[in-house]
């Protein structure tokens, strides 16, 4: 088990990381990202309680075979991107439940709101599912938001098993200030998108999610991090930043 070679390294959690990423980082990589997802899908559950058993589908996900590691087209991540982004509502203490479109929730100043989550496979499909996203809230007779995750664009369109890209860290490298930067260069594409979705009475506006990892030596010592951005359109609404807010206190 690569999980026993990884603990063979030192007694504690983070020693063990660095002494097996300063062996072999692919292999110390291979190793720990599936802990880590584990670790963010549990999060996501503990916060929802008994609300996760109102979405059967992610429930059902769960039990199938998927890694988002390897594989960013799997059917089941759509369902995994719902749970996270109320788990995430959830933690922060704001109120939510798995019904139509995808997600409702009530907070400050918006009261009860609406989430349309969508995942595009590329930069291509972003527009129109912000589109699709935009007219399913207003299907349902509530005003809300289209929340987009932007994980699936960072690959070829054509390579859709191609592995998770990595950022490179070094020195005073910011994980989080590279996601934003990948993630703000694809939402300035699809503005205009943006600009007409808002322009729906129904939508409040539209955020978009992305995750990332990064490897290398920060501080003299080969290390691994993880971040979750959440990012407004550009130009950024009042509204779009309070979601933000919520989804990712750090966010802005």
């Amino acid at each position: 088990m690569e999980f026993d070679w990884v603990s063979s390294f030192s007694r504690g959690p983070f020693d063990e990381i660095h002494g097996a990423m300063s062996a072999d980082v692919e292999r110390a990589v291979a190793a720990v990202l599936p802990f880590f997802q584990i670790r963010d899908i549990t999060l996501a559950l503990e916060a929802l309680g008994p609300v996760a058993a109102g979405n059967p589908n992610a429930l059902r996900a769960l039990r199938r075979r998927f890694d988002r590691i390897e594989v960013q087209g799997a059917d089941a991540q759509n369902r995994i991107f719902e749970l996270e982004i109320a788990g995430r509502l959830a933690r922060n203490g704001v109120p939510v439940r798995f019904d139509e479109p995808d997600i409702v929730a009530a907070a400050r100043p918006f009261g009860r709101f609406a989430l349309a989550c969508k995942r595009p496979q590329n930069l291509l499909r972003i527009r129109e599912r912000i589109e699709d996203g935009a007219r399913q809230v207003g299907r349902h007779g509530r005003r809300g938001f289209v929340v987009v995750d932007l994980q699936p664009s960072i690959f070829k369109a054509e390579d859709r098993q191609r592995r998770t890209k990595f950022y490179e860290l070094h020195g005073d490298a910011d994980l989080r200030m590279e996601l934003e930067c990948d993630a703000d260069g694809r939402i300035a594409v699809v503005s205009e998108e943006v600009h007409r979705a808002r322009a729906m009475d129904f939508v409040k506006g539209v955020v978009f999610g992305v995750m990332g990892w990064g490897i290398g030596t920060v501080s003299r010592r080969d290390t691994y991090e993880w971040a979750w951005v959440a990012r407004p359109g550009i130009p950024a609404t009042p509204a779009e930043r309070r979601l933000c807010e919520l989804l990712c206190p750090q966010a802005l």
